[in-house]
């Protein structure tokens, strides 16, 4: 099973995010676009990859423990930007220390259950992928898409529990678990 730990915003952040995207089908070529199912729209902390059925209770404790490690912080969806032509996300805002440590640590909990997937988050990006890029050898540029989100920024949210995700070829989503964050705001 392919899984990956994310925090999932609220939805009434989702739904800021979602007036934002559907703005953004007026930018030429937007029909060209595969634009992501908003019902799956999250913030990937850690990419586990394909996995063990094996691992997953191993995994789900792991997870439990990061979470009852750390205290819910805020965030909020603001501005935009892209993986060259490959990607369009929505920016991740507010306290990004707290975000990194919590994704860090979901990695590492990842590594050391023996998943295969990880990476390492001296390069993490937060965000919230919107569209991909067309397929094949095609290209849209995605400046236009993302000088259309500079200005969005959505309204604050807590980000105060992990979910782990499992996605199939067809980029549906299904929750394997969810923590709670240590009670408080950081």
């Amino acid at each position: 099973m392919r899984l990956f730990a994310a925090l999932v915003p609220p939805v009434d952040a989702l739904a800021e995010v979602g007036v934002a995207a559907r703005a953004l089908r007026d930018v030429p070529d937007a029909e060209a676009l595969r634009w992501n199912d908003p019902v799956g729209w999250h913030v990937t902390l850690a990419f586990y990859g394909e996995t063990a059925d094996a691992l997953l209770p191993v995994l789900r404790d792991r997870l439990a423990a990061v979470a009852r490690a750390h205290t819910a912080f805020t965030l909020r969806l603001a501005g935009g930007g892209s993986f060259g032509d490959r990607a369009l996300w929505a920016g991740v805002a507010g306290d990004t220390d707290a975000l990194a440590a919590l994704a860090a640590a979901t990695d590492a909990a990842g590594r050391v259950t023996g998943v295969p997937g990880g990476r390492h988050h001296e390069a993490y990006r937060p965000r919230l992928t919107l569209a991909g890029g067309p397929k094949g050898a095609d290209s849209v540029p995605l400046i236009p898409f993302v000088t259309a989100l500079a200005a969005f920024s959505g309204m604050p949210w807590p980000a105060d529990r992990i979910t782990l995700l499992s996605s199939d070829e067809y980029h549906r989503y299904t929750p394997q678990g969810e923590w709670p964050l240590a009670p408080g705001v950081r």
